[in-house]
């Protein structure tokens, strides 16, 4: 990760740090909103409160878009009381602190609106004709979670089970909640019946989808590998791994723009330690290398 590399340039922007918090307060402001509204004002403000916020059907039908973001604030005020804001808010901590250094700001909320939409648009379209209504953030931690997964699919995240500390490897947590949301879809969803695990499988599946487009399309095209083409693929983890062979490469000089801001160096040699990380240091080329020998100067001095 990158709060374990030595050339890390010091501590985290605040504007990232306080978009992660604000996002937190947000989610914790509309459940306290809803139990307000739920528990004391009584059945009509309340009934109204959720006809203008939540997502359904027929909010939709009647032109009220908000409610494709809307939706992600509210949570659910029965039985599990809580344990659903609580469990949102969990893994938006944890995806967040990674992913906000990284993404920046700006990057990081599209991507969360984008992944909440996603998954309201999918939701909607499974139950068009069933109805129903959906709350929760889930399918903005979704998108963080794939994203997160495409990135260091080998890291090791540790999560609680009923408070019962359990650690996955994060291409296999992610593999298996895409699998069981894609069964309970097809198996409840599409047919019109509730899915015994409370889940909104449809919503997950379009906040997968948003974090898998963001990565393909954005991250590595933009950040990691600027002039390569767009082509739609599998990430790396999903696909069959094949022996890596090194190809020799021209003596080519470094790009002096790489070093034009540390951000963009530090960007730069997250790239090629990824790709020691796959193929080892044999496959750099001899730009890479001077990059790194120049970065280990320049960031260490920085730091």
């Amino acid at each position: 990760m990158l709060s374990d590399r030595t050339y890390r340039l010091g501590p985290p922007r605040r504007s990232s740090t306080s978009v992660l918090i604000w996002l937190l307060s947000a989610l914790i402001a509309g459940f306290v909103l809803q139990l307000f509204f739920h528990h004391l004002l009584g059945e009509r403000p309340a009934a109204a409160f959720d006809r203008l916020l939540t997502l359904s059907p027929a909010s939709v039908q009647e032109g009220r878009i908000w409610t494709l973001a809307s939706y992600s604030f509210l949570h659910d005020t029965g039985a599990m009381v809580l344990l659903h804001l609580l469990f949102n808010a969990m893994w938006l901590w944890f995806l967040g602190r990674e992913l906000l250094p990284l993404l920046g700001s700006g990057r990081f909320l599209s991507l969360w609106f984008g992944g909440v939409a996603l998954g309201g648009l999918l939701w909607i379209g499974t139950h068009w004709h069933t109805g129903g209504e959906i709350v929760g953030a889930s399918a903005g931690v979704m998108a963080l979670l794939m994203l997160f997964t495409c990135i260091q699919p080998s890291h090791r995240v540790r999560i609680l089970i009923f408070f019962i500390p359990v650690t996955f490897v994060a291409k296999y947590l992610t593999l298996t909640l895409a699998v069981v949301d894609l069964a309970g879809m097809v198996a409840f969803e599409v047919l019109g019946m509730s899915s015994p695990l409370d889940w909104a499988h449809s919503a997950h599946l379009g906040g997968m989808a948003a974090g898998w487009i963001y990565f393909r399309w954005v991250y590595q095209r933009e950040w990691r590998n600027p002039d390569r083409a767009t082509v739609l693929r599998l990430p790396r983890w999903l696909r069959r791994s094949r022996p890596a062979v090194a190809k020799p490469a021209p003596e080519t000089l470094p790009d002096e723009e790489v070093f034009s801001s540390p951000e963009r160096l530090k960007a730069e040699v997250d790239r090629i330690l990824d790709r020691i990380n796959s193929h080892g240091f044999g496959a750099l080329t001899p730009a890479e290398r001077q990059i790194l020998d120049r970065a280990r100067g320049q960031l260490g001095r920085s730091s």
